[in-house]
């Protein structure tokens, strides 16, 4: 997957996400030229596998095992525990690379778009009451089993994020968007039941919704009962070190 990014954006998701440049690696062509890129991201015992790429013409090489091989030794130098990655289905090159050193896959996440308004979008709950809040107010709810890029620790710094605490008959949740111009991204919303409320009361006439890396079984239901399309598929993979 293609992506563009400037030097100060890219600085910064690496602040964001932990990403510790010291112990990521670049490999380079005999000529000097860098060909390959591995970052590696790390909290406490847990480490993540937070991009890697080798260009077309140097795949097959085995550039993108020896950049593997770095990271895992830099983790385990660092005493982490679980390494935990992404990896695009379809893309079954790095898939085969993880399985064989030895990375298991333990769910799915789905990436869901929408343009337009939904037909039919109405309150799912008619009694739901979002009440804007901080971030931060929200740790003791968070979930706890998110995937890396949708951590409390990965998000509790970002700037613009729209939060709501919701109070509804199917329980106490949250709503965390993100607005950029004329789309706007669901970050997370909890509990399952809940989403066509979202919807009205906050996305209405929005030209595009997104929301990236769902995997609770319900939620992605929803999602899909809502009009959204799937338009990327992600095996979630750990191996323990």
């Amino acid at each position: 997957m293609p992506i563009k990014e400037t030097q100060e954006g890219f600085l910064a998701r690496a602040e964001g996400n932990d990403i510790l440049l010291d112990h990521s690696r670049v490999a380079f062509a005999e000529d000097g030229k860098p060909i390959g890129l591995a970052l590696l991201a790390v909290r406490g015992e847990e480490c993540w596998l937070g991009g890697m790429a080798v260009l077309k013409e140097y795949r097959g090489e085995g550039v993108g095992r020896e950049l593997l091989d770095a990271l895992v030794q830099n983790a385990r130098k660092l005493r982490c525990r679980r390494m935990s990655l992404e990896v695009i289905v379809g893309n079954e090159p790095a898939y085969n690379l993880y399985r064989k050193y030895g990375f298991q896959e333990f769910r799915t996440l789905s990436c869901y778009r929408r343009v337009g308004r939904g037909e039919g979008d109405e309150p799912g709950v008619e009694d739901a009451t979002f009440k804007p809040t901080k971030f931060k107010d929200l740790v003791s709810i968070y979930k706890k089993d998110h995937c890396w890029q949708k951590a409390y620790k990965t998000l509790e710094d970002v700037q613009g994020l729209d939060c709501h605490k919701l109070e509804s008959d199917v329980g106490v949740g949250y709503l965390v968007l993100a607005h950029r111009g004329s789309k706007t991204e669901i970050i997370d919303i909890k509990p399952p039941g809940v989403l066509q409320t979202a919807l009205t009361v906050f996305c209405g006439g929005v030209e595009e919704v997104r929301a990236i890396n769902v995997y609770e079984p319900e939620l992605k239901e929803e999602y899909e009962e809502a009009g959204f399309e799937e338009f990327v598929r992600q095996r979630e993979m750990e191996l323990f070190l």
